[in-house]
């Protein structure tokens, strides 16, 4: 019997899955629906999540010292922040805390032969550490440097991140995860790096070259984040008061949910992560993006609804391209089309919600199982706990929305 996987009317969209499934279907149906493999941490994603978490934690956040940055000098932050990517390092090597794995860019080049990631991750998998697995000693020298390479880029941007931001006022919310917003159909949510008031959206991102103005113009991530801030500014005025939305604005928002999203300021926070020439530093700057446009989160919304509709049918047809050489599901991908899974798809999963009985679910449960049950008016605070479930003589089911349910 196949694994049961997750309904597509259970969707709740993200920029991160937005972005997979806008490069390749079959790519969301390993990672998100099947989820067959664990993909590891490359070197570039593990040192941009530390940056992150370091600018997210950089201010106090209580007592006296609120607002004030937590280490006193840049050579104490960086010091702190190259701490931190040795610790991650250890633990993911040793596979304490459930770390992932990482892929070091030498695992995938050694002296002998060329891999694609792909093949790497099939090891990586189940791998303990380099110290027991890798035995190549010119592929141990490699991944030392690489170790050593990202722990001075990593020094050197937690210096230049602290000149910047300790100068700067701290944020109205920093890694803050938005409410879920239903528009056509289609629920998604955001996780904004920084906001500051008044309505400004930032962005941090460690990339290995500067993006282009053409392409900060086309990126649907600031896209979406405006328009979910928009469609909340909508529902709730007093979250709009306190992003900063002029009040002379209000009528014309209650008619348009989507009035506001070319008036959010969207800044790209800028981390240079990439090669530089002797003699020069690396570049740690703010980057405006041009207003959102209204069309372009439509787009969005249309093409989320589209995929859904495709996914029901369980089609996740491939989409090849170069973006296929550093595809963690290469090898799953390639061994698949092989055996001619791709056409077997729909026939595996159970993409569509059975029609069921209100109380058929429990025939073949016991008396005592644990229910999810969720309190009035708090839909975000769910508790666990154990009831006996009744059967339906004994309770006749009311149609209240608030009942438990499995």
């Amino acid at each position: 019997m196949p694994k049961r996987v997750r309904f597509v009317e259970d969707i709740v969209w993200s920029f991160s899955r937005y972005r997979m499934v806008s490069t390749c279907h079959r790519q969301d149906y390993y990672n998100y629906v099947r989820r067959v493999l664990k993909t590891p941490n490359t070197p570039e994603t593990l040192a941009g999540s530390i940056l992150h978490d370091k600018i997210e934690n950089f201010y106090h956040t209580k007592g006296k010292k609120k607002g004030q940055p937590k280490h006193k000098n840049a050579e104490e932050f960086a010091e702190a922040a190259r701490g931190t990517w040795a610790y991650e390092v250890q633990m993911a090597e040793k596979g304490f805390l459930k770390k992932k794995p990482i892929a070091w860019r030498s695992l995938q080049k050694t002296n002998q032969y060329e891999r694609t990631t792909g093949e790497v991750l099939q090891e990586l998998n189940d791998w303990a550490g380099v110290e027991e697995e890798v035995e190549d000693e010119t592929t141990k020298r490699r991944i030392k440097g690489e170790f050593f390479r990202w722990r001075s880029v990593i020094y050197a941007l937690a210096k230049k991140i602290y000149a910047n931001y300790s100068q700067q006022s701290p944020p109205m919310y920093a890694e803050d995860k938005t409410n879920v917003i239903m528009v056509k159909g289609v629920r998604m949510f955001g996780i904004i790096d920084a906001f500051y008031k008044p309505m400004t959206i930032r962005d941090h991102k460690s990339r290995a070259l500067e993006i282009t103005p053409d392409a900060l113009a086309r990126d649907a991530q600031f896209t979406m984040y405006a328009g979910i801030l928009s469609y909340l500014c909508s529902r709730d005025m007093n979250t709009a008061v306190k992003m900063g939305v002029p009040k002379e604005d209000f009528p014309k928002l209650w008619q348009d949910p989507l009035y506001l999203i070319d008036k959010f300021k969207c800044e790209h926070h800028f981390l240079h992560t990439g090669k530089v020439e002797k003699g020069e530093e690396r570049q740690v700057k703010i980057i405006d993006a041009p207003p959102r446009k209204k069309e372009d989160f439509i787009t969005i919304v249309e093409n989320m609804k589209k995929y859904q509709e495709t996914a029901r049918k369980g089609h996740f047809e491939p989409t090849y391209g170069t973006h296929c050489q550093w595809c963690f599901f290469k090898t799953k991908c390639d061994s698949d089309n092989e055996n001619g899974i791709e056409t077997k798809i729909a026939e595996q999963l159970d993409l569509v919600k059975p029609e069921i009985k209100e109380w058929d679910r429990f025939e073949k449960r016991p008396e005592k199982i644990k229910v999810r049950a969720r309190r009035t008016g708090q839909q975000k605070f769910a508790f666990m706990k154990e009831e006996t479930i009744k059967t339906p003589e004994e309770t006749p089911n009311t149609g209240d929305a608030n009942a438990i349910r499995s």
